[in-house]
């Protein structure tokens, strides 16, 4: 049986999930021969994120096809990407952007997904790319890897501003729904009670997700919790050793409630964490590498981080008293609340 790890977990709206899936539906005119790639599951506006390990060599192989052709191509690939990284960027700098505006966004962003892949997984394979080309996509990787939690941030602005009345509903609708000129409310509110699930961008039936498990030989990734755990293991972002309480910030509606001294512990850090990132003593992680948003940060005003815990979000509550050993890259629970 084929596991799928569980890449994030995030506050996405369905279309930026449909981004994300249809991102990787075809690079350079070919169509992966991997299905499906992506599987997310969607509950209370946090989404886990599956994708299909079979997928990134057969991607891979895809942009190496390419560069035999092209002895040039990461070298084009990379500026030209840059040019549609700016063109995003002058997009989500806006306010909000119009119904017409997003849907230009919406596919625009889907052309860029290509960059987004080879920024993460390129560089992996000194097999199939040389030095200087690995060495071009982690700096693309460096520049572009906000593209995620921007688009985020300017379709939840954009529908906002499109829907005033929906509220916390806009994380529900789809692309489908936005080019109606009308919508079901009440097909809003069913999506945004239980678990939705979405196979290669198109939302689908519990039942669904399990017969193309069974016929497709694969399942999620399950981390196992052991409930009687003290320690947890993590990497080292910046160094450094504190106390103190556990704040959980999983949603962008949680970033005020951290008080001044609090651990914050997140999957991972967004731009918008800043606020409460400059109040915490130290932050901890489920996700991220050494270049992530938290361990940026972390160095940036020199406060303790231990990151890819992968665990820390199921494991401690609010209020638990921890200690942040990232001399070590341990968090230990000193008393549950």
């Amino acid at each position: 049986m084929n596991i799928w790890p569980k890449l994030y977990t995030r506050e996405f709206p369905i279309i930026l999930c449909e981004i994300w899936c249809k991102g990787y539906s075809n690079f350079f005119g070919v169509k992966p021969d991997v299905y499906p790639i992506y599987a997310l599951v969607l509950k209370e506006g946090l989404v886990d994120a599956y994708r299909n390990p079979e997928a990134t060599p057969h991607i891979n192989k895809i942009f190496y096809q390419e560069k035999l052709k092209n002895k040039d191509f990461i070298k084009e690939f990379y500026e030209l990407s840059l040019e549609k990284f700016e063109e995003l960027e002058d997009m989500w700098e806006k306010d909000s952007l119009s119904k017409g505006q997003l849907l230009d966004f919406y596919q625009k962003t889907i052309n860029f997904w290509d960059a987004m892949y080879a920024s993460m997984y390129l560089p992996y394979s000194p097999e199939l790319f040389d030095k200087e080309e690995i060495d071009l996509m982690i700096k693309l990787r460096a520049k572009i890897d906000v593209t995620g939690d921007e688009a985020s941030q300017i379709i939840m602005k954009s529908l906002n501003k499109i829907y005033p009345k929906l509220g916390n509903l806009i994380l529900y609708i789809s692309i489908e729904d936005l080019e109606k000129d009308k919508f079901n409310l009440k097909i809003l509110e069913e999506r945004s009670k239980g678990e939705l699930f979405m196979i290669d961008g198109k939302l689908v039936s519990k039942d669904y997700l399990k017969n193309i498990k069974k016929k497709e030989d694969f399942d999620f990734e399950e981390v196992k919790i052991d409930n009687n755990i003290n320690e947890i293991k993590g990497q080292i972002a910046h160094k450094g050793f504190v106390k103190g309480k556990v704040k959980l910030i999983l949603r962008r509606d949680e970033i005020n409630s951290i008080e001044e001294g609090e651990i914050l512990v997140s999957t991972m850090t967004i731009p918008d964490f800043l606020p409460a990132m400059k109040k915490a003593a130290a932050f901890v992680t489920d996700e991220g590498g050494i270049t992530c948003h938290a361990a940026i940060i972390a160095r940036e005003i020199g406060k303790p981080c231990i990151i890819g815990t992968k665990i820390a979000t199921k494991v401690l509550r609010n209020g638990d008293l921890i200690e942040v050993d990232a001399d070590k890259g341990i968090v230990r629970i000193i008393k549950r609340i």
